[in-house]
């Protein structure tokens, strides 16, 4: 997830962003989220499940895939159903500032994250269009979208756009059912549940205060996803990290454990561990005296810190 995202405001006034008036204020909300989604990143093409979309934006699935239409229709974005990747077609001129010059820092980062990109149709066309201007350096596969012979982009969100307004069962319903009402894993019916397991570990990533030892994460994410009945759903396990992040005196001093092992050792399970402990508080009482250790070496840390500094 990035710390910050670019939008001029030109947004709003520019020839774009007239244009989008006349698509609705869903066009409008959908384009602002595809500029500063989590999920983004600074070259503007990246992995995008549409219940995302619907999600944090409080948007049907039908207005968003609609949404997605129409900026397709006036240039501001593609989507590719089949990879669920969206390319926003100037991000990243905005994003970077323009043309880099080959002893730019960012040229490395800018390739890095080129050759890390999902599989999509989109990779070659982005080649084209940003190789001299990113100085890219290696071309990656990926057909565009009519040279494949695939259904346009836009075609494909109005079937979904119209599905979705007859009244398709939606993922949350489906999870009711398969779930008996109780906490449900996030998983489709629609025989895609590799994807839905990658995008709730893409979620949960991105959540995550230190993200670290991406590989050994994702492992012990694919084991608990298989094996373990009582991991929980995406959204109660993203509250569960922010809670242990807002609340444990560990983590809040900067001692939180790698993604890998709160997965693996289903650290989830537990309470975060607040300091001073409520049962063992008391002045005088077992708690107060091991507060008083813990306060003191803290303060000794603190000291170290600021000696330092100076």
């Amino acid at each position: 997830m990035r710390d910050y995202a670019m939008v001029s405001p030109g947004f709003w006034t520019g020839c774009t962003g007239r244009r989008m008036r006349g698509l609705g204020l869903p066009a409008r909300v959908v384009a602002m989220y595809l500029l500063t989604s989590p999920q983004a990143n600074a070259l503007g093409l990246y992995y995008l499940p549409l219940p995302y979309v619907a999600h944090e934006t409080g948007l049907s699935a039908a207005e968003v895939a609609g949404a997605l239409a129409g900026l397709e229709g006036i240039g501001f974005c593609r989507f590719d159903a089949g990879s669920e990747c969206v390319w926003v077609l100037e991000m990243a001129r905005y994003q970077l500032g323009g043309r880099l010059k080959a002893a730019d820092h960012r040229v490395r980062f800018v390739n890095e994250l080129y050759r890390r990109l999902p599989d999509n149709p989109f990779l070659g066309a982005f080649f084209e269009r940003y190789a001299e201007e990113l100085c890219l350096n290696e071309r990656r596969g990926g057909e565009d979208l009519e040279k494949a012979g695939e259904p346009a982009a836009g075609e494909c969100l109005r079937q979904i756009a119209q599905g979705a307004s007859k009244g398709l069962p939606s993922q949350e319903t489906e999870q009711e059912q398969e779930g008996g009402g109780g906490r449900a894993r996030a998983r489709s019916l629609s025989g895609r549940e590799a994807k839905d397991r990658e995008a709730a570990f893409a979620r949960l990533w991105a959540a995550y205060p230190v993200r670290r030892g991406r590989a050994r994460a994702e492992s012990a994410w694919r084991q608990a996803w298989k094996s373990d009945p009582e991991l929980p759903d995406i959204r109660e396990l993203t509250r569960i990290v922010d809670e242990f992040a807002a609340r444990d005196v560990e983590w809040r001093r900067g001692k939180v454990p790698r993604l890998s092992r709160f997965i693996a050792e289903g650290m989830w399970r537990e309470e975060p561990r607040e300091w001073p402990p409520p049962e063992a508080g008391g002045p005088g009482g077992p708690g107060d005296r091991a507060g008083g250790e813990e306060r003191r070496e803290l303060a000794k840390e603190l000291l170290r810190e600021l000696t330092n500094a100076e």
